[in-house]
């Protein structure tokens, strides 16, 4: 690489970011939602004076100033705790910078660099909703919407496909295409913007040798408090070589736009996070309001047990049996539930030999089925479709109920990278609903000051237990304490309880069966006919779910309300005189 076209030399190399320059861009137009235009003047701060600009922006007060500074700025840093909107931001800058290149003297496209393809694809989908002159490099895309818009599927010759490119809003790609199509980007596309998304998990080589001294403005957007670079040799780490640019340039003193109010937490969950991960992170209006999770008691559940750990052949991660059949069976619980599905539940671990674990026991379950001639329960189906995901593998990404197995469980008090804090912050911070940890608390917190503070807080609510509180969303008097796999077998079935269903069914009995309270699926109905034959007043001597054999031939009528039947259909001729 030419030492002479570096990155921002000013900045990286010689580390002088406590003056960044100002662009000196002032009043912008903006499209407020009843339509009418809100001057934008990026250099007020004031939270009073900038009431109408949240409004017109859609935004709140530290986005705002976010968006301002970034927009204004020679290189800026965003700082996005989860769930305060880090890539909706990202988006307005974006839209922004599109509807005033010519103001801003922005040359080329707005070029945009993330580190995975499905934060690629999802960024360029919200890019869509307000320009369809976007460029996608790379062939990894999973997202048919973006399949039209790839660099490959256009038409013309290569030099040709560069030229049109050249004339887009937006060109996105990952830092991997990036740092293949460096010469390109710079000389063909003449990029000269860059917006880095998920910048504090991009080792910085890979930003580095992505880009020349042709970018003028950079913003980096991204949460050094969350997962850093992930580097294959472990030995590295002693050089800091897992340091992303973005945390490299908190550190040097450049000081970040932090977002501070998140959407995605109950409070009961977001209090685990603070102060120890974020001094000011403040909850939304809409997430007090968030339901209890369906067949759970509480929000925030903390099993403590002391079921050994086991550490794996080679001695590269460890698993945890228990841990690993108590979670499946409180996701079988849930998916019991009515109207949640796969997509509701996520069962996260620390250790990718945890979460082969698990996926062998539900796999055994299902052979388990089918080995017995069973047909698999739609609760089945869904329990195989479950994410089963490492915590690395889920930053960025959400659910509504995480169920969490943190592994270790020993007297030593030894558990490994589980204390690492940006991971235990991920760890913490995925579930939108409800969450269930399940470990030792005596092991974590011996010698981890994140987890004695962590311990503390849950310990304050109340939400450490040896057993978890499942509930009866038919029967709510109904609490069910189960500290194992089997005890949620025993007390809950079919996700309900184990009293006796008692819901009226289509055929106006009582359904006598065991609770299922996720589904209004009774079964066939085994009491008998409440029919009478009209002219002779006998009684049908079947079962309700049985067809009525013939009696009289004369037209009958039905006495009192017409009788629906389950499970089959009954056929005419055979009721005719039969109601």
């Amino acid at each position: 690489m030419d030492p002479d076209d570096i990155l921002m030399p000013h900045y990286i190399i010689d580390a002088q970011v406590k003056n960044v320059k100002n662009l000196g861009r002032r009043y912008i137009p903006i499209d407020g939602p009843d339509g009418e235009s809100v001057r934008l003047d990026l250099r007020c701060f004031g939270s009073f004076e900038t009431q109408s600009e949240q409004v017109a922006l859609g935004v709140n007060f530290s986005q705002l100033c976010a968006i301002k500074n970034a927009v204004n700025s020679e290189l800026a840093l965003i700082q996005g705790p989860p769930g305060t909107g880090k890539t909706y931001v990202a988006l307005k800058i974006t839209e922004i910078m599109i509807n005033n290149k010519r103001k801003f003297g922005i040359e080329g496209p707005i070029l945009v660099l993330c580190k995975t393809n499905r934060a690629l694809d999802q960024f360029l989908l919200g890019v869509l909703k307000f320009t369809d002159q976007v460029i996608r490099f790379g062939g990894q895309s999973k997202c048919p919407e973006l399949d039209s818009y790839n660099f490959n599927c256009q038409t013309g010759s290569y030099s040709r496909r560069w030229s049109n490119a050249s004339d887009m809003d937006v060109v996105g790609m990952t830092t991997t295409a990036a740092a293949r199509n460096r010469r390109e980007i710079m000389d063909e596309l003449g990029c000269t913007n860059v917006i880095v998304e998920e910048a504090a998990q991009i080792l910085e080589p890979h930003v580095v040798a992505s880009l020349s001294s042709k970018i003028k403005q950079m913003i980096l957007i991204g949460d050094h408090q969350q997962l850093r670079p992930t580097i294959n040799a472990h030995a590295l780490t002693n050089f800091y070589l897992d340091v992303s640019l973005f945390e490299r340039l908190v550190k040097n003193g450049l000081v970040p736009n932090v977002l501070e109010v998140q959407h995605r937490m109950p409070s009961q969950i977001s209090q685990l996070l603070c102060p120890i991960f974020y001094k000011n992170l403040k909850n939304g209006d809409g997430v007090s309001n968030k339901p209890l999770p369906k067949g759970l008691r509480n929000i925030v559940s903390f099993v403590h047990h002391e079921e050994g750990e086991t550490q794996e052949n080679g001695g590269n991660s460890w698993t945890n049996l228990h841990e690993a059949h108590f979670l499946v069976g409180i996701c079988q619980h849930l998916l019991f539930q009515r109207g949640y599905t796969e997509k509701d539940v996520t069962i996260l671990t620390m250790y990718k030999g945890q979460m082969f674990e698990i996926k062998k026991i539900i796999k055994a379950i299902k052979a388990e089925k089918a080995k017995k001639g069973e047909t698999p329960s739609p609760e089945l189906e869904a329990l195989t479709k479950v994410r089963v995901a490492v915590v690395d593998d889920f930053q960025g990404e959400e659910c509504n109920i995480i169920l969490l197995s943190l592994v270790r469980s020993n007297q030593h008090g030894h558990i490994g990278f589980v204390d690492i804090p940006n991971r235990v912050c991920v760890a913490l911070s995925r579930a939108k609903i409800g969450l269930v940890i399940t470990g030792n608390i005596h092991t974590l917190a011996t010698h981890s000051n994140t987890w004695k503070w962590i311990r503390w807080r849950l310990d304050k609510s109340k939400a450490i237990n040896e057993t978890l509180e499942l509930r009866c969303e038919l029967h709510p008097d109904q609490i069910m304490k189960v500290k194992n796999g089997e005890e949620i077998k025993h007390f809950s079935p079919y996700g309900g309880c184990n009293k006796m269903c008692r819901m009226t069914m289509p055929c106006s009995h009582s359904c006598s069966a065991v609770c299922h309270a996720g589904t209004d699926d009774h079964g066939m109905c085994m009491q008998s006919c409440r029919r009478i034959c009209q002219k002779c007043r006998r009684k049908c001597p079947k079962k309700c779910h049985e067809d009525c054999p013939k009696c009289c031939p004369d037209e009958i009528e039905h006495i009192g309300q017409q009788m629906e039947r389950l499970s089959m259909k009954r056929d005419k001729e055979s009721i005719d005189s039969w109601s």
